[in-house]
């Protein structure tokens, strides 16, 4: 509650310096450094099958984030290129990928933000599984997936609202409501990134 309706600039503060000193802010020299961090967090937690919310202040961080996460799963072995579906703004979509479609569909019950992992892919379309439940599964055509439907390793705030994960990491430049959002998704650890040379320039920034 301190970090969502700080009283002042010294509260606000205080809270930082309270997340820095138990460990919860971790700085880094540029957003290079801070996307690698996102990546190799996503590894950690996944690998431990635990998820992970790696959120950003922007749409174009969040695809560099899913990009480089699906790259990686290729070049591992997790991924392969046997099917390929394209998403919103001629996205890869592979068979294994987390998404997350973003339009409400009466038809085929999947709703606006809801997050999936992509489990078939066929000439008719994408069979996607809840990633909490995977009894829970939709069909969704091939139009609707180009248009509607993209990765979701990492997303911007608005896209984890309502989620409830193992671990959220908040990237740099994300503003006070949106750390409050991103340090309070995960159940085990919720870390934020700060671009700054010193610890006191990391606290401020937070």
């Amino acid at each position: 509650l301190r970090m969502r309706e700080p009283a002042s600039k010294e509260a606000a503060l205080a809270v930082a310096t309270e997340l820095a000193d138990r460990g919860l802010v971790h700085r880094v020299a540029d957003h290079v450094q801070a996307c690698d961090v996102m990546v190799e967090s996503y590894f950690r937690w996944a690998a431990g099958q635990r998820r992970v919310a790696l959120v950003t202040s922007t749409n174009e961080e969040a695809d560099a984030i899913n990009e480089s996460i699906q790259q990686r799963r290729v070049d591992r072995g997790d991924l392969t290129l046997d099917r390929i579906a394209v998403g919103q703004g001629e996205q890869r979509l592979l068979e294994g990928d987390v998404v997350q479609t973003r339009r409400n569909d009466r038809a085929t019950g999947v709703e606006n933000r809801a997050v999936w992992t992509v489990h078939r892919i066929t000439s008719a379309g994408l069979e996607l599984r809840s990633v909490t439940d995977a009894v829970d599964t939709r069909v969704v055509s091939n139009e609707y997936a180009a248009q509607h439907v993209h990765l979701a390793y990492a997303s911007t705030v608005h896209g984890i609202q309502g989620e409830t994960t193992d671990a959220s990491i908040v990237g740099p430049g994300v503003d006070a409501s949106g750390l409050y959002v991103g340090m309070t998704r995960g159940r085990a650890h919720n870390e934020a990134i700060a671009i700054a040379r010193t610890d006191a320039v990391a606290r401020d920034q937070i």
